[in-house]
């Protein structure tokens, strides 16, 4: 646990008021018993953390030790009507429902239907008491506005609001007028949506805090996400003197938190805070931040390009078949780097180390391999798994393709026909190794051109900035090059693999076995899922699974950890 600072809870007899001794936005975390880092100021705190890991019993525990209020995730809002009772009994009520939510967090909070009692009566005296005011011949200006500005006036407007043709009619017999039909249809309050309701109890409950700090529970429930973050938004701006504390799987509704502070649930008694938002890429942030709350277990993130539905990730999350990692897609290549950066950096988290998978894609073999725990792959694309030779005559066996030849001469035929696509295209190759190490090579290039007000010398600096010898013999050799290590690849089938594109190698496959690629694609990834006592029960498609352990197996990392 990264802790906070030791601050004393709020006086529970003193609710409302800055009780907390180090300051009056501090709180602590559950089972703090030493000075840590103070968590100050007025923005919210959002704790992020995934299901199982103790973030409920957590907000129980921060809610206690801090004195706050907190609004639970199991929600009873089935409302008919509102009885009419002293504000007393309907406080009394409110009070006793939440105090046994905190003690049985299992059960729903149901103080809806007397929370808008409490509110009703207030309003309904406060009306007395204002006219009783303006009749006395007190200027109308001087009346205290909490009169006229009441609970439900506040309410009211905001839901109205978020629901621009609605009109919510908050009474003992509440009710909902829709104005985008003819005619316009009431309907009771019963009959509101989920999302509907929702709003209205987030809204009375925080409009009726009494607490400096608030800790809600999965704000996001039964929201639509754009609405979820349009609610909160306009809740902090009502109540700018609450420090909100949410708890949430959602992380577009974390990210979207104004100036936030954002900490992951490690478990129901500890939080770690990321230490410096601002240092993290804009870029990666979500990324990151998702790959350091996904799992309880995980002590290993592998960081791969793509998204959940492509083949890098599909492949990735059938080799790490372990409890303790997670494999996260993230996009392309430049964004793996960033992210295993960023965790090696310890600006997430110091309990997780990063690796990364990124395809050869024709980079420079200097571009590849200089992020640390970054691996390239063998092959020039993923998607060419199945080239290497033995997980090649593998997948021959399994396909019963060796009755007229070995699996070996099969290969050997795949490679032959391989070489001829690559020769094809050959130019098309070279000139897009070049372009990239290009692209690669000269980034720093013009770093030393400065901004300068005199136009002219600023012009004259960059126009005239060129690699040594020149741009023409740069370019000129460095094509040279590209041209000679292509055509030494096309001698050795490891080389022929590594250095040309995926679509002109995975022709060669098909036209050799009848199979589609995505069809050998499938089967290498059955036999990384299939089970010990699957296997025993079909050899070959364990000899695929060994051929790509040997193949792959001082490549990536281990499978297991």
């Amino acid at each position: 646990m990264i802790p906070s600072s030791v601050c004393q809870p709020w006086p529970p007899d003193q609710p409302g008021q800055a009780g907390i001794v180090v300051h009056p936005r501090s709180y602590t975390t559950p089972g703090d018993t030493t000075d840590g880092t103070e968590l100050a100021g007025t923005d919210p705190l959002v704790i992020i953390g995934p299901n199982g890991v103790g973030k409920t019993r957590l907000s129980v525990a921060l809610a206690k030790k801090n004195g706050a209020e907190r609004v639970s995730a199991i929600r009873e809002l089935g409302v008919e009507t509102i009885q009419m009772q002293p504000k007393e009994k309907a406080s009394n009520y409110i009070r006793q429902t939440l105090a046994n939510t905190e003690k049985q967090t299992w059960i729903a909070s149901s103080e809806l239907t007397h929370l808008l009692s409490e509110i009703l009566i207030e309003d309904k005296d406060n009306a007395v008491e204002y006219r009783t005011i303006a009749r006395s011949g007190v200027d109308i200006g001087k009346i205290p506005e909490q009169l006229s500005n009441t609970r439900k006036e506040k309410i009211v407007s905001l839901w109205n609001s978020l629901y621009p043709q609605r009109v919510l009619n908050l009474d003992y017999k509440p009710t909902v007028t829709r104005t985008d039909c003819s005619p316009p249809q009431t309907y009771s309050i019963a009959r509101m949506s989920e999302g509907e309701r929702t709003c209205l109890y987030l809204i009375a409950r925080i409009i009726s805090c009494k607490n400096h700090t608030l800790i809600v529970d999965e704000p996001e429930t039964y929201l639509h996400p754009l609405l979820a973050e349009t609610l909160f938004a306009a809740l902090e701006e009502q109540r700018p003197e609450i420090q909100f504390i949410y708890i949430t799987h959602s992380m577009p509704f974390a990210l979207s938190r104004r100036n936030a502070t954002i900490a992951i649930a490690r478990s129901d008694t500890s939080l770690e805070i990321v230490a410096d938002r601002a240092a993290i890429p804009d870029s990666v942030f979500a990324d990151v931040l998702g790959a350091a709350s996904l799992s309880i277990a995980a002590s290993r993130v592998v960081f791969c390009e793509g998204d959940v539905s492509s083949f890098d990730h599909v492949f990735y999350s059938a080799w790490y078949r372990c409890k303790r990692t997670e494999v996260v897609p993230v996009g392309g290549c430049s964004t793996v780097r960033e992210c295993v950066n960023t965790f090696l950096s310890g600006k997430v988290t110091k309990n997780i180390e990063p690796f990364g998978h990124i395809d050869r894609d024709n980079w420079p073999d200097k571009f590849l391999g200089e992020t640390k725990n970054v691996t390239p792959l063998p092959i020039n694309e993923i998607e060419l798994i199945f080239s290497f030779k033995s997980v090649f005559e593998a997948l021959c066996e399994l396909n019963q393709l060796t009755s007229l030849k070995l699996s070996s001469e099969l290969y050997d035929e795949f490679i032959a026909e391989a070489k001829i696509k690559a020769k094809s295209a050959l130019p098309h190759t070279i000139l897009l190794r070049s372009k990239q190490r290009v692209e690669i090579e000269q980034r720093g290039l013009f770093n030393s051109v400065r901004a300068n007000s005199d136009y002219a010398v600023m012009r004259q600096g960059f126009s005239t900035t060129s690699p040594k010898g020149g741009w023409q013999a740069y370019l000129e050799a460095l094509m040279d090059e590209e041209r000679e290590r292509l055509v030494m690849s096309l001698n050795s089938p490891a080389t022929l693999i590594r250095d040309f594109p995926g679509k002109t190698i995975a022709e060669a496959a098909h036209q050799v076995t009848g199979l589609s690629t995505p069809v050998l694609r499938q089967q290498v990834i059955s036999s990384l899922r299939a089970t010990p006592q699957s296997l025993e029960k079909n050899r070959p498609l364990e000899c695929v699974k060994l051929a790509l352990e040997a193949a792959l197996g001082n490549v990536l990392g281990p499978r297991t950890i």
